[in-house]
């Protein structure tokens, strides 16, 4: 199997992380994993994490797997001295294994500053936003460096959690080349982050906040049904939809029934999300093969 080594290892870690009753079978994943083609590189890096976590594996770690596969080969570099209590180690030949696997188990408090920013969505993992809430104090330090796409400035944000852990107050906005910009606390969204499409990241035009690549509006859905499709575009499908794709319509056919079954299903989904890192199924992915079949 492609990097069993490293496979092997995190699956290990894992499991020591788990009581006895909960443990998986790391033989019998390593096997259905192979039987899905990862013995072969190039088709390990094509397998979806919904396949690897059908191999019996939560969705955390198969993300963790496939991270593995398909992280390019590391670069020679000189042996270093390790740094005691760096998170970042060797597993399989990559660097980060250690990280991963405490993102995997939910034990975010093990990483460092730099590492929680750098995993931080401000929609995203509830553990993730509570972790640097307290290192910060519940301050505002988070810097976007573009709004539209809720992607932060991992670099001067990390800076200015430094100052408030020295007890420096940095106070509520700073300066970003030579413009004041308004800082954020942990899991803030920005004024006008409900202007872009949370599938897509595009922004949103006009009354009915139409987005060109969903091809519908999204004025009429409310931010608890944003998120949801947020979090089902990230971590759940791992990918943003091209226009047109089946998917989109599956996902509006689902928010718009707010009042179904279905829908409150979802709200508890996400609430366990936020509780415990575990992600939701919003919409079931599409099985790409039959559609394929079909159209044959």
């Amino acid at each position: 199997m492609h990097r069993k080594e490293g496979i092997s290892r995190l699956l290990a870690e894992f499991n020591a992380s788990l009581p006895d009753d909960r443990r998986i079978d790391i033989e019998a994943v390593v096997t259905k994993l192979i039987g899905l083609g990862a013995g072969v590189p190039a088709i390990a890096a094509e397998i979806s994490f919904e396949d690897i976590a059908g191999a019996g594996v939560p969705m955390p770690v198969a993300r963790a797997i496939a991270n593995l596969w398909r992280a390019a080969p590391a670069a020679p570099a000189p042996a270093a001295e390790p740094k005691a209590g760096d998170p970042m180690v060797q597993i399989g030949g990559l660097q980060g294994g250690i990280a991963e696997l405490a993102l995997a188990i939910g034990n975010v408090d093990s990483l460092n500053d730099g590492l929680l920013l750098a995993n931080y969505q401000p929609m995203g993992r509830d553990d993730i936003i509570s972790a640097l809430n307290r290192r910060a104090e519940n301050k505002p330090f988070i810097v976007f460096a573009d709004k539209a796409s809720l992607r932060i400035d991992v670099e001067r944000s990390l800076a200015l959690l430094m100052l408030l852990k020295q007890g420096i107050d940095v106070g509520s906005r700073t300066s970003v080349n030579g413009k004041m910009v308004e800082l954020h606390r942990a899991g803030e969204l920005p004024d006008q982050a409900l202007s872009i499409c949370p599938i897509h990241g595009n922004h949103l035009v006009g009354e009915a906040e139409f987005c060109n690549a969903c091809h519908r509006g999204w004025s009429e859905i409310q931010r608890p049904a944003r998120e949801l499709a947020y979090l089902q575009t990230q971590e759940v499908w791992g990918e943003t939809p091209p226009s047109g794709d089946a998917r989109i319509d599956l996902m509006f056919q689902a928010l718009d029934d707010i009042r179904g079954g279905y829908w409150a299903d979802a709200i508890l989904q996400a609430e366990k999300w936020a509780n415990t890192g575990r992600p939701i199924v919003l919409v079931k992915p599409i099985d790409r093969r039959q559609s394929v079949d079909k159209k044959r």
